[in-house]
């Protein structure tokens, strides 16, 4: 085992069975990123442990056999997931780590924050007082079988889909609080321990589980399903592979099908997940309240070079507005949006923020608490000058905005309120699929008001932009 001093350590518990084609890799990821690597390897028939021990003398490493038993075809011909983590567990509780990640071999993790590494962003959270990390996953599937054994495999398979609703919840990332944590009793998904206190913005997980045809049939009929125990399949465990069978070996998935990863918009869209975290947890919004969010330096580094070009904005007026949107501190709601609606109606400054994506979010955290506070004479305040016209066939951002009222509306009972809101964003030129929405939330306000043909009217809009809107289809067969 190499040693290296280090103030703060994680350590990532690797276990992997015949992941040759991407350990190099992947264990080369995390010791880039500062994270030590405790390898278990499953008695690999392949060449996964001569690919791990590429890397030793570059970084924290150590490798071991598990199970350690005589009979090794015993070992190969089974998968014992449960031993596996209670191995882990065990592990976890003699290392001299500050954080301890539990991972696989076919996965890359890192960050939300643009510059900082997956160590250095673990460690931002252990300071801003938090205890877990969860992860959103994003599937990576082959379209080709273009990657060669051995290469990036992030170079090959740029396509992915999101994660099935069994891999959702995503908490293996723990600080070391001394006492025991527990993996086995979710088979892995989640580690819990007493006090718990997790993150409320997902780190970002890339998953290749299947890298070509001739890898999905390998690593499934031969390596998984048919190792898999049959005590653990009858708690729910390893259902992943269950979509694929002997006569429906289809790896290959078309680029439509699929969506093209971009880093910046999948760090966009974790950000945007731990406000909406935040927001929902909360117990009461009042004029009053406490918000938490712990990114006001990053927002603030954002925010600067806009704010020192321009002498007409202060500094303090926009730190005013951030402070009380992300911050510990109690606030006054109204003070909050009156600073944020004189930032938007600055024409110079706010056509140079409103490209921001994080002072988009900082809008939308804005809109949803004047939504839960009913303030929507505030939220037409705000909105004025943010709904113009799409150009060049584009939707405009601020539409679900509009949309999330109407819907607050409907749900109070305001259905004529509501239906204006709806009316506002159909103005606004939305996507086929958002307007498909719309026009069944108004059919139902219609509806509601008793007001049967324009009901219909919509219903019927819905269904020709999504012929798949069975609730749509429901209302309009009750009014034959």
């Amino acid at each position: 085992m190499s040693k290296q001093i280090d103030s703060f350590r994680v350590i990532a518990l690797l276990t992997a069975y015949n992941e040759g084609d991407v350990l190099y890799h992947v264990v080369g990821d995390l010791i880039q990123q500062g994270i030590g690597v405790y390898y278990i390897d499953n008695h690999s028939t392949d060449n996964s442990v001569n690919e791990v021990l590429k890397w030793k003398g570059k970084g924290w490493l150590h490798v071991e056999y598990f199970p350690d038993s005589a009979d090794k075809r015993a070992i190969i011909n089974k998968y014992f997931w449960t031993d596996i983590l209670m191995h882990k567990e065990e592990i976890a509780a003699k290392l001299n780590a500050n954080w301890l990640i539990h991972a696989d071999a076919d996965e890359f993790r890192e960050g939300p924050w643009n510059g900082l590494s997956l160590k250095e962003s673990i460690e931002r959270v252990d300071k801003l007082g938090y205890n877990a990390i969860n992860f959103k996953v994003f599937n990576f599937q082959p379209t080709n079988d273009n990657f060669p054994p051995g290469e990036d495999v992030r170079l090959y398979l740029k396509y992915f889909e999101p994660c099935g609703e069994y891999d959702r919840l995503q908490v293996k990332c723990w600080k070391n609080t001394g006492q025991p944590v527990d993996l086995k009793s979710t088979g892995g998904h989640l580690v819990e321990f007493e006090n718990r206190k997790v993150f409320p913005v997902p780190f970002i997980l890339r998953h290749y589980p299947i890298r070509s045809s001739s890898h999905g049939k390998n690593k499934i009929f031969n390596d998984r399903v048919k190792r898999f125990l049959s005590a653990e399949r009858k708690k729910g465990w390893h259902i992943q592979y269950n979509k694929y069978t002997r006569q429906n070996e289809q790896f290959l998935k078309k680029e439509e099908e699929l969506q093209l990863f971009n880093i910046l918009e999948a760090k966009n869209s974790v950000l945007h997940e731990g406000m909406d975290n935040i927001i929902s947890n909360l117990s009461e919004i009042g004029l009053d309240i406490e918000m938490e969010l712990p990114c006001l330096t990053f927002v603030e580094k954002k925010l600067e070079p806009y704010i020192q070009s321009n002498k007409n904005v202060s500094l303090d007026l926009i730190r005013q507005a951030i402070d009380c949107l992300l911050s510990k501190k109690s606030f006054n709601l109204i003070t909050a949006i009156s600073a944020m609606e004189k930032i938007v109606n600055i024409d110079k400054m706010g056509q140079k923020l409103l490209k921001e994506k994080i002072f988009e979010e900082i809008i939308h955290i804005c809109i949803k608490i004047l939504i839960k506070n009913e303030r929507y004479v505030e939220i037409a305040r705000l909105v004025k000058g943010l709904f113009k016209e799409p150009r060049s066939g584009k939707e405009n951002k601020y539409i679900f905005d509009l949309y999330h009222v109407g819907s607050a509306l409907k749900k109070k009972g305001e259905y004529k309120k509501s239906i204006k809101w709806f009316e506002m964003a159909i103005k606004m030129r939305p996507k086929k699929e958002t307007l498909a929405g719309i026009n069944f939330h108004l059919g139902e306000a219609y509806m509601l008001l008793k007001l049967k043909n324009q009901a219909k009217k919509h219903f019927q809009k819905c269904i020709y932009l999504n012929n798949k809107h069975e609730m749509a289809k429901k209302y309009l067969e009750s009014f034959l």
